[in-house]
């Protein structure tokens, strides 16, 4: 394809829905290992992970969560992690000294290279849940479906739009328009190609 032809491909699929994406091609499955120490019930550690696999849908990705710690831990957490397989992190809060009142979570992302390692702030998003009067297990969900999009792309860029957007305000939680919690078409190009296995 020839560069200039690239770039208009690219510039159209950043404004499509992933909707019109889903013909594109088969899903990818990706396995997610959970460790979880915020004290989650396993009540809502599934709701909010029902809802980041719903958010990874449309940009046909589907999750296979494997759950390292709880009562529900996977025996398969005992074996080492194949290389394609990433880790979620729902710890209580961030490191000392971080913007606790914006950072909802982090993902370790190498340029080019990628990372495996995407962490949610537990103790930020309740905060941020209650302030806005917002379903926790909802916030939680999109935070995890967001730092995993990361990784997923490979960047720790942020658009303008978007699930992946960096900041998130409290007016946008509060009329939670659907388009604001989606990936853009651009996004599920993004992962169409740098996903693990591809």
């Amino acid at each position: 394809m020839r560069p200039g032809l690239a770039l208009i491909v690219a510039g159209v699929a950043a404004w499509m829905p992933p909707a019109a994406l889903t013909a594109a091609g088969p899903t990818t499955t990706i396995t997610v290992r959970v460790y979880q120490s915020a004290g989650l019930t396993p009540a809502l550690e599934q709701r909010a992970l029902e809802g980041a696999a719903a958010a990874l849908r449309p940009a046909l990705v589907e999750v296979r969560w494997r759950i390292c710690t709880g009562p529900n831990r996977s025996t398969a957490c005992d074996r080492r992690p194949d290389p394609s397989e990433l880790s979620l992190r729902i710890v209580p809060e961030g490191s000392p000294g971080w913007n606790a009142s914006i950072t909802l979570g982090t993902a370790f992302v190498a340029p080019r290279v990628g990372g495996v390692l995407a962490t949610v702030y537990f103790g930020h998003v309740e905060r941020l849940a209650r302030e806005t009067h917002t379903d926790v297990a909802v916030l939680l969900g999109r935070a995890a479906a967001h730092e995993l999009g990361h990784l997923l792309m490979r960047t720790s860029a942020h658009p303008s739009c978007g699930l992946m957007r960096a900041n998130w305000t409290q007016k946008e939680l509060q009329r939670n328009r659907p388009p604001d919690w989606a990936f853009t078409g651009g996004d599920v190009v993004a992962m169409r190609h740098l996903s693990p296995g591809h």
